[in-house]
């Protein structure tokens, strides 16, 4: 069915297309598209008329002043002969129009070579090398590695280039007078293709990752970027989608981040083993030695002995509280008993008292566990915050923050230290960047979630999480 533009008198004249006197949208490229208004369409409309006329007059303009400069040539030529011709009356009559040929030649081929022949040669000249510039953007875009895909304001595919026919399946006259929904794969809803409608429909480039769909039914992740092409009015009038299949990148990127994951459960597992270790092993042996020495101690037969074996009693003691204390650090059995926020909360007001901040704590109550990774997770990007703000920011008070959102968990770890320049240190290369900062981007990027570091010399450090729950 045609478009059809509301009549005056007919139906409420509101501004939106009909059809059997119901306002329609028209599907428009990917997904998406609103409602065809009449004030548009008469808009658009009237400014083409306009344009249609300004480019006749251009297109005629060139012609007429020609035809206009060889006819005063013509003239001026005439007028002076019949002005010489009084003094010329004994000279024969085949002279005086050969007299007459000569001179209106004279006046009009200099006239013809600057306004005819130097004009068509310099338009010669630029259309050779305007043709020479397309023939080598035409060569660029069909050897291309990368897709190239021209589609008008109604999303209808006009061009496509051979490397799209390579990895889509699609012939280019399979492609052509189709739409980019024939490569739709389901994967992004709604909300995803009117957000990048809006964007390239108000003139900016859309560049996103958007999975599609081969002809043979094979998905594939292609990076896009999509540009609106504008006419000299700064209309648009097309659309050009770049992109290329990173569907190896994203499988590479996977298998590290499998690899990534089970290294640190690798680690974890070995943290609780050594950790146990040292909690049954170490600690029971250094407590029995311990009370060993209190029994040798009483029963010391001299006072020198005795003051050794006192000696040696509080080193025993020390050694067992930092065995006791390296085994909490390794992996704290608060945390697989208790859950996150008792480990969090037992954490940081131990590590306040042994460095003098004041710790501040705002953690939800969770009324479920959160999944062993993910708490672990959580635990080990707290206890990295917190271990560099004793070792580097000298810090007054520490405040840690735990809420539970709607499709997420948020965590914020703040102090009032010195502060660092966050904004240049993501400008390093890794070897530059602290392994630390490096293993808590890490861990939250294996969670899907997101890291924010905000700090800045003298004034404080702020590092926020954002990880996608269930």
């Amino acid at each position: 069915m045609p478009r059809q533009a509301c009549k005056k008198g007919s139906h409420a004249c509101d501004g939106v297309v009909r059809r059997n006197a119901e306002p329609i949208a028209y599907a428009h490229g990917f997904d998406w598209r609103p409602a065809y208004n009449c004030k548009q369409w008469f808009a658009e409309h009237s400014e083409q008329m306009t344009s249609d006329r300004g480019g006749m007059m251009k297109r005629y303009a060139r012609p007429l002043r020609l035809l206009a400069i060889t006819a005063l040539s013509v003239f001026l030529g005439e007028t002076l002969v019949m002005l010489l011709l009084p003094f010329l009356e004994p000279l024969p009559q085949h002279v005086k129009v050969l007299l007459d040929a000569s001179l209106v030649t004279a006046l009009v081929l200099p006239m013809l070579y600057y306004f005819l022949f130097r004009p068509m040669a310099l338009y010669i000249g630029e259309r050779d090398r305007t043709q020479k510039s397309l023939s080598k953007l035409s060569s660029a875009v069909e050897q291309t590695a990368d897709a190239v895909v021209i589609t008008g304001m109604d999303g209808v595919i006009e061009y496509v280039n051979p490397a799209f026919e390579s990895y889509t399946g699609y012939t280019q006259v399979e492609a052509l007078g189709q739409t980019p929904r024939i490569l739709k794969s389901g994967k992004h809803n709604s909300q995803f293709y009117e957000a990048l409608w809006k964007t390239i429909l108000a003139g900016g480039v859309f560049r996103g990752e958007l999975i599609n769909k081969k002809k043979n039914g094979e998905l594939f992740h292609a990076e896009h970027t999509i540009t609106p092409l504008k006419d000299d009015s700064g209309s648009i009038t097309h659309f050009v989608s770049v992109w290329k299949d990173i569907t190896e990148r994203r499988r590479a990127e996977e298998a590290l981040q499998t690899f990534s994951q089970r290294v640190m459960d690798a680690q974890e597992a070995e943290r609780r083993h050594i950790a146990r270790e040292l909690h049954d092993e170490m600690g029971q042996a250094l407590t029995a030695l311990s009370i060993s020495l209190q029994t040798a101690e009483e029963t010391a037969e001299s006072p020198a002995a005795a003051e050794q074996l006192h000696q040696c009693l509080g080193f025993v003691e020390r050694l067992l509280q930092q065995v006791r204390s390296l085994s909490l650090d390794l992996r704290p059995s608060m945390l697989d008993d208790l859950g996150l926020a008792s480990a969090l909360r037992w954490y940081v007001d131990s590590q306040g008292q042994r460095a003098g901040f004041i710790p501040q704590m705002e953690l939800d109550s969770l009324k479920t566990r959160l999944p062993p990774e993910l708490e672990t997770a959580f635990f080990r990007i707290a206890q990295e915050a917190v271990t560099n703000v004793v070792r580097h920011a000298h810090a007054r008070q520490v405040r840690v923050q735990l809420h539970r959102r709607e499709q997420e968990m948020e965590m914020v770890i703040s102090d009032d230290g010195c502060g660092f320049d966050a904004q240049g240190l993501q400008t390093r290369n890794a070897r530059e960047t602290s392994a630390g900062l490096l293993g808590m981007r890490e861990r939250v990027l294996l969670l899907g979630g997101q890291i924010a570091i905000d700090s800045a010399p003298g004034r404080g450090t702020e590092i926020r999480v954002r990880v996608p729950v269930e």
